[in-house]
């Protein structure tokens, strides 16, 4: 787990150290791309654990119905 997390925050961090060497607005680029890509991941992550649990919970009211 451990492992996972230095992986995780060291491959963005590692995109952006290259892209400043190359300007400051590449800079602002990468930085944007990795925060929108995360914020995005999450908000998926998120959805699809709700529509997971929403039909899980559904599917087991149907059970108890019959």
């Amino acid at each position: 787990m451990i492992l996972t997390n230095v992986c995780y925050y060291t491959i963005p961090l590692i995109s952006v150290m290259f892209a400043g060497h190359l300007g400051e607005l590449e800079l602002a680029g990468a930085t944007l791309a990795n925060s929108w890509a995360t914020v995005t991941g999450f908000a998926l992550m998120a959805n699809q654990w709700n529509s997971l649990y929403v039909g899980l919970e559904g599917d087991e009211l149907n059970r108890k119905s019959k």
